[in-house]
């Protein structure tokens, strides 16, 4: 998720914050329109919509590949807009040293996670609210939670980007363990006590292979968690792990998973639970692992007997799964916001997002009659309970400082480590990952200074 910051690498770390400086100045210099600079875009002059224009699309994941952006984005647009060029800038890209030589995407595609060093670290968050005005546009089409993280995110109720796609967490299952010990399986709208229970029933020895009720990803358990807890004040950045006490109603859920009795059998220290997906997929003993659908992608998917149901909730937030995660268009203060917009607006269409709902794109919008197309042109869902990824509400992403580069759930799942270690109880561990939140803090000011 969020980049972590490299301690033992400081000097390459204060270059790199000189480079976003120089960036930050570069985008202010060239975007004087952006939402954080002094003057507001101009909007009341009619942009010429049907002349040339060069959109520039930036996307930091790996996943989208110069064969999947002229699919899901170049074709599309340029069907459209055959007006439009569309200039694709690979993730890895120096992004700052880009913009330092003058080249300014239009329009970034982004998690949020990505969006605070990729959009807010390098200034080019721009107010779409004009914008969104000018053209009418109805934000009403997407579902709900995904609109009010995006404003939570930004700040003061600002609206940097527009939804594209969702990866919820849910619940993954192995159907030849249930069917091996008679268990039936798994189902929508379970709670974390039911799901406890299956997992008792699931962790068991058998001809000489030990077997695992649930595993977790619990890293992103904690970074999307169901209450909307974050682990940094945006206004202070102030740490509040120990002091929420609903993170250690959180933790002590995920941790009494793996104290059942063999829960843990082959489990891998040091992990932030992303090794448990890869034993899930590898070592096919594990009934049960909570993480993100786009797992399913992950090689040895399809040589498992699998199926889904929607994430497990808390009793006290029914039917409340976790965050949404959306990916967004971010658009950028440029010279052509109004040209991205147009673009942005119809890779947003019903349209566009039936094609790539149906492609195993999770659609952020609302309208049943495209959400219930997903995944019906995708080979590894075929048979799969679809219905998993909308069952639950999405809980919405809280605030979070835009200063920092701290990743801290990632401290936080390392600190978790040392609890299935045995090493310490709950409560030392918030105390510690609010101590090492603290830390990270104060060595990125010292770097600002």
């Amino acid at each position: 998720m969020v980049n972590r910051i490299k301690r033992k690498h400081g000097k390459r770390k204060d270059k790199d914050l000189v480079k976003l400086l120089l960036a930050a100045a570069a985008v202010a210099a060239l975007i004087p329109a952006c939402s954080n600079a002094p003057g507001k875009a101009d909007l009341s002059k009619a942009a010429d919509l049907s002349a040339p224009a060069e959109l520039v699309f930036y996307a930091a994941s790996s996943s989208m590949t110069p064969e999947l952006f002229e699919e899901k984005i170049a074709g599309p647009v340029r069907t459209k807009y055959p007006q439009y060029t569309l200039k694709y800038i690979p993730p890895g890209t120096d992004l700052t040293g880009l913009i330092t030589s003058g080249t300014v995407p239009d329009v970034l595609w982004l998690s949020l996670s990505e969006m605070r060093k990729h959009l807010l670290q390098l200034r080019l968050q721009y107010d779409l609210t004009e914008l969104i005005t000018k053209n009418k546009y109805d934000l009403n089409r997407f579902d709900p939670a995904a609109v009010q993280t995006i404003r939570n995110v930004s700040g003061d109720g600002k609206i940097f980007g527009l939804p594209d796609s969702f990866n919820p967490m849910v619940l993954f299952y192995n159907k030849d363990v249930f069917d091996r010990f008679g268990v039936p399986y798994p189902t929508n709208g379970m709670t974390w006590d039911g799901a406890y229970e299956l997992a008792r029933k699931l962790t068991r020895s058998d001809s000489g292979v030990s077997y695992r009720g649930m595993g977790m990803f619990y890293r992103l358990v904690f970074n999307g968690n169901q209450f909307s807890l974050p682990l940094i004040d945006a206004s202070t950045a102030k740490p509040l792990a120990s002091s929420t006490p609903n993170w250690k109603r959180l933790l002590d859920n995920t941790k009494r998973f793996y104290e059942i009795e063999g829960n843990m059998a082959g489990f891998k220290t040091g992990s932030d639970g992303n090794s448990e997906l890869n034993s899930f997929l590898t070592d096919r003993n594990m009934a049960m692992i909570v993480s993100p659908l786009s797992s399913y992608n992950r090689e040895g998917f399809q040589k498992l007997n699998w199926d889904m149901v929607a994430a497990p909730t808390f009793p006290e937030l029914p039917k409340v799964g976790f965050q949404s995660e959306p990916r967004v268009y971010f658009i950028t203060g440029g010279k052509y916001k109004e040209q991205a917009f147009q673009a942005v607006a119809h890779l947003l269409s019903d349209e566009v997002q039936i094609k790539n709902n149906k492609d195993g794109q999770l659609t952020s919008l609302k309208n049943e009659e495209v959400r219930k197309t997903f995944g019906q042109q995708t080979p590894a869902l075929s048979g799969k309970n679809t219905s998993a990824v909308y069952y639950n509400q999405f809980a919405p992403t809280p605030a979070f400082n835009p200063n920092y580069s701290t990743d801290p759930a990632t401290i936080l799942a390392k600190e978790f480590n040392e609890v299935l270690a045995g090493k310490q109880d709950v409560n030392s561990v918030l105390r510690s990952t609010d101590e090492k939140i603290a830390k990270a803090i104060e060595e990125e000011k010292a770097a600002a200074k």
